[in-house]
Formats: structure tokens, sequence, C-alpha cells
């Protein structure tokens, strides 16, 4: 199982415990910018056992090819976590597709390194673990996102209504896909 992925500019790692607490520092750090976009969470949540516990987790989800997380680092900086992308509910047999959600911190936002993870994870699943689909769901009201699928290949297929609780109330979600046409 590959344990990570490198761009130009980006270090894209599996989660392991050595990178827990310096992923706990980047979800501290960025909560409150984190909070519009994201489920609410519980205190236990920011508390570096809780992100052991989901780290090995992850690490199995990845063994069992249903998840593939990666935290983002900068090449030169591989002890700061930047942000955070998953290929995540991966069904095989006739589906063979998968969701995609990612996040960057507050102060890497708006450089081009959420398109350049996206790109990264598409090469990844399309040409590494062969997916024919990948989702992704965002709120229209993020359009920095929106902005990242685009120019990233996705298509606006749709919206779900209500289709997530972030930040305690159920979100709108327009829904965005990129076939595999190599498949």
């Amino acid at each position: 199982m590959r344990t990570q992925l490198e761009s130009q500019r980006l270090l894209l790692r599996i989660p392991n415990e050595s990178l827990a607490e310096i992923y706990l520092d980047y979800l501290k750090k960025n909560k409150e910018f984190f909070k519009p976009f994201t489920p609410l969470r519980s205190e236990d949540y920011f508390v570096l056992d809780k992100q052991k516990e989901l780290f090995e987790e992850k690490h199995l989800l990845a063994l069992e090819d249903k998840n593939f997380s990666f935290l983002i680092s900068e090449k030169p900086k591989p002890d700061i976590i930047i942000g955070d992308i998953h290929l995540s509910n991966i069904i095989r047999g006739v589906f063979q597709s998968c969701y995609l959600g990612y996040k960057i911190s507050e102060e890497q936002n708006g450089k081009g390194y959420a398109s350049e993870a996206v790109h990264e994870c598409i090469r990844f699943a399309f040409d590494t673990i062969r997916l024919h689909r990948i989702e992704a769901n965002v709120m229209p009201s993020n359009q920095a996102s929106i902005k990242v699928l685009l120019k990233s290949g996705f298509k606006k297929e749709g919206l779900a209504k209500k289709y997530l609780k972030i930040n305690g109330k159920w979100e709108d979600h327009s829904q965005y896909a990129i076939l595999n046409d190599g498949l």
C-alpha cells in the first residue's frame, strides 16, 4: 500500500501515529475557520488520544481499500500540516466509485494547494486504485471549493437538499463528479 503521494509542491501522507500531534495542532488552529463547512465536533475530537485512535481506523480502512485519507504538507515543511484530503466510501464491484473531501488551512488558503492536492488524488484514484468515478459534494455557498472542483475537471450533476448536517444545520449540497474515461 502506498503511504505517500507527491505533487510538485506537496506531500500527501496517510495518517500515522507520528503525525497525530502536528495534525491536532492544524485542527486546533483552524477550528473556527473550518466550522462553517464541517460537522459539529465534540471537544474530545481535539484530544491527541482521539486523533491517534482515528488515525488507526484510517490506516485500517486504507488497508481494506475502503478509504484513503492523506495529510497535506508542503515539501520543504513536512512537519507542518496545511490540509487534509480523503477518498472515502470506496465501493467496488460494478460501481467503482468514491467520495472526495478536502480542506486547507486558513493560512494557506488561496495558494492553489487544494487544486494541487485534488489533482494528485484524482491521479491516485484513477491510475493506482482504478476507480471509475469520484463524487464531491459542496455547499453552494462555498465558492472557493466549487472553483477547485471545476478547475480539476469535475462537472456539476445536481443538488441534494439537506444533504449533510454541517455546523449543526442540515445543508443543501451541490453534487459534482469526475469520471475515469480510461476504464
